[in-house]
């Protein structure tokens, strides 16, 4: 019963009205900025590398660790396998409209990334925080700041990490059978990764934005 439900609901997010949405979406918002995304990207470019940095402007990290930690969240293990399963099924065809998607989502990822900017937020320790949980709280009417709340609880359960795990656990254990030795207890080999992923990626993310920021940019520089 749950794979059924499971595979309903799929079918109703994933439906043709999303392509629609996504790339009808990110055409509005393309021609109604005169493609600003595309015509700054020299600027952004130099903001990146610091020729623009503000030493009165608040926030944590650089430029460049920001955008490292902004990427961080968002390229996954679909944009790798994605890719393939979409080639596989679609053909090249599959290609140009994922190339579609990016030229046209950019602006949509503009204006989202610019409003997390606008209406950022502090949390209880006074620090600067920023995403669609403060737009929503901060840019719109009190009634509706339960959907924050919902979006981050949502976010959270959507971004637990068990599908790259479960695959990287599988890649280390066929690695070690192949050039070391075969593998006794599978199961008992995966759990032991993923204590040990859990801790390396622990020692991460406690440590607050700073250090998923620092150790982002410095993944992205080797």
């Amino acid at each position: 019963m749950i794979q059924e439900l499971s595979v309903r609901f799929a079918e109703l997010a994933w439906g043709p009205w999303l392509l629609v949405l996504l790339l009808g979406g990110g055409g509005y918002f393309l021609i109604y900025s005169r493609l600003l995304p595309f015509r700054y990207l020299p600027h952004a470019a130099l903001v990146l590398v610091g020729r623009f940095d503000d030493a009165k402007s608040d926030g944590q990290v650089s430029h460049f660790q920001a955008l490292s930690a902004a990427l961080a969240g968002t390229i996954g293990m679909g944009n790798i396998a994605g890719v393939a399963v979409a080639v596989t099924v679609g053909g090249a065809g599959a290609i140009f409209w994922m190339w579609m998607s990016a030229i046209l989502g950019i602006a949509t990822k503009f204006f989202t990334c610019t409003l997390a900017v606008m209406y950022r937020g502090r949390d209880d320790e006074g620090e600067v925080q920023g995403g669609p949980m403060y737009v929503i709280t901060e840019a719109l009417p009190s009634r509706v700041h339960f959907l924050g709340s919902f979006f981050a609880t949502v976010g959270l359960v959507g971004c637990l990490p068990l599908f790259q795990a479960n695959q990287l656990a599988k890649i280390v254990r066929d690695v070690a059978a192949t050039e070391i030795a075969p593998v006794d207890s599978p199961l008992l080999f995966d759990v032991g990764t993923g204590l040990v992923m859990a801790v390396v990626v622990g020692i991460v993310i406690l440590g607050s934005i700073k250090r998923i920021a620092f150790a982002a940019s410095r993944l992205v520089l080797r």
